[in-house]
């Protein structure tokens, strides 16, 4: 299958709506977890939608009032939209228990191409690595399927991510399955459309590890409790941003 793809996705992007990249994720964290994602692409808009479903779970067509739409079956569900035409990321987040819209210009992993190569299932791979939010992160690509969009926020190889991993082994993305889908891309953009609030990275991650977190404790203590500030342990894909570390040099 994929032998026979590669020539329909060079020689005919522009008549194919979308390509849909499935992976296995597993999160080795303290309750270790398997989900499936898929990465939905649209080369043409130059934009890429990447969902995270827990185990088991697929997204479903229906149709409201004589138009169809695509609905993720599970309310806790991730995505991280990229569109290259606006610079733009926009992420599902959750921080004290509220869920957010967060936007960033598109994170540049300033990857460096390795000389190591490998043969993972049908894809001939080559190895790249990047420094990323206090991670290392190590992706092995295939540049048959040229396409700058990967799972998560990775992007800007010259080809499809195969598999991806921090140097810990605490976040893998594997991938499982690579079709072209008769869905439109803008179907994938309805889904993601919701009523949450809209913060900027700044502002999310001053919520979820800064002074507003420790205002929201507080406020929930009873009166003239003593409170000890302090600094929240960070265990998530991004430990440390741009920003921080600019503070830290000055």
């Amino acid at each position: 299958m994929f032998l026979s793809f590669s020539c329909l996705l060079i020689n005919a992007q522009e008549t194919i709506n979308t390509i849909k990249v499935e992976y296995d994720l597993i999160l080795n964290t303290d309750f270790p977890v398997q989900k499936k994602g898929e990465l939905i692409i649209s080369n043409k808009l130059n934009q890429s939608i990447f969902y995270e479903v827990l185990e088991n779970k697929e997204n479903k067509i229906i149709e409201e009032d004589g138009k169809i739409r695509v609905i993720v079956s599970d309310k806790n569900v991730r995505f991280n939209h990229t569109d290259f035409n606006k610079n733009i990321l926009i992420s599902s987040e959750s921080a004290s228990n509220d869920e957010f819209n967060v936007t960033e210009p598109i994170p540049s992993f300033q990857w460096k191409l390795q000389d190591s190569t490998k043969i993972i299932g049908n894809f001939e791979c080559k190895l790249a690595t990047s420094s990323f939010r206090g991670r290392n992160y190590f992706a092995w690509y295939t540049e048959n399927y040229p396409l700058k969009f990967g799972p998560w926020k990775f992007n800007g190889l010259p080809g499809l991510i195969v598999n991806a991993y921090d140097d810990s082994r605490r976040y893998i993305w594997s991938l499982t399955g690579l079709k072209t889908d008769s869905i439109p891309f803008n179907k994938y953009l309805a889904s993601v459309e919701n009523k949450l609030d809209t913060l900027s990275i700044e502002e999310f991650v001053q919520k979820k590890y800064g002074s507003d977190l420790n205002a929201r404790l507080i406020s929930k203590l009873p009166r003239n409790t003593s409170f000890k500030v302090s600094q929240t342990i960070r265990n998530g894909k991004e430990i440390r941003f741009e920003w921080e570390e600019e503070d830290q040099k000055d």
